[in-house]
């Protein structure tokens, strides 16, 4: 494959496609993968994604619903130069019923993007389309899936592994995942909830969470409302930054 796929339809599939590693959309709102005006019912599966640039792999436009991304190997590798805007591996801005299931998910971010100013290279990221919370993204599953924030050899600004931001009622479950953070710059966070509604329950439990030297500032950042629960997770930080920030209670 040598482009990129917009989806506003019902019941589809995108499976056992491999792209080019020198495809890059070279555009700062076109993902590889998008979805719009109401996608829903679709299934992203057994794909290969290795791309030089583009804003995201996966995005999934508001009231996008019940899709499942499974077996998938994504991952975005800018060389030393950046690419000069923000780059996700998995992004919504208010899709809920949304399974992440045994993918791999990668970055690899050139030093570049370090003085680019609002560049945030994150794993995954979340927010409500608008601000509105009618938008709010809600009920998520990450499982299974090994997530790394692997640029180098230089680390460049903002690289976070998840970024939940502003999310509404219902569950947000992370369980049974790996997530390696080899670099992540002055703000580059782990696990990060904020700005959630009190409706929300995250159950986060048996990942292991590792911080090698010179990676995230934090493993988990947890700052917004509604209900957290941690358990049975292996920690491993470093003296690169604390393994938990925010000031959520236990």
């Amino acid at each position: 494959m040598n482009a990129y796929i917009n989806v506003g339809t019902q019941y589809w599939t995108i499976q056992n496609s491999t792209w080019s590693t020198s495809y890059a959309t070279n555009s700062g709102t076109q993902a590889i993968i998008q979805t719009q005006g109401g996608a829903a019912f679709g299934t992203i599966q057994n794909n290969h994604i290795d791309i030089m640039s583009s804003a995201q792999v996966v995005f999934f436009g508001a009231v996008t619903h019940d899709v499942t991304v499974q077996d998938n190997y994504m991952k975005v590798s800018t060389g030393s130069g950046g690419d000069g805007f923000d780059t996700d591996v998995i992004d919504t801005e208010g899709a809920y019923n949304i399974m992440v299931q045994g993918n791999y998910i990668g970055m690899n971010i050139g030093a570049g993007d370090q003085n680019c100013g609002g560049c945030h290279d994150d794993l995954s990221q979340v927010w409500a389309s608008g601000g509105s919370s009618a938008n709010a993204p809600y009920n998520w599953t990450f499982r299974y899936n090994y997530f790394a924030q692997e640029s180098s050899p230089t680390k460049a600004n903002n690289l976070s592994m998840l970024m939940m931001e502003a999310i509404g009622n219902g569950y947000w479950d992370i369980y049974s995942n790996v997530f390696q953070c080899s670099s992540g710059g002055s703000s580059g966070n782990g696990i990060t909830f904020d700005g959630n509604t009190a409706g929300m329950n995250a159950h986060i439990y048996n990942n292991t969470v590792v911080e090698n030297a010179g990676g995230c500032n934090n493993l988990f950042n947890l700052t917004g409302s509604g209900n957290f629960y941690l358990e049975n997770n292996i920690i491993y930080s470093t003296d690169a930054g604390n393994a938990m920030t925010g000031g959520v209670s236990f």
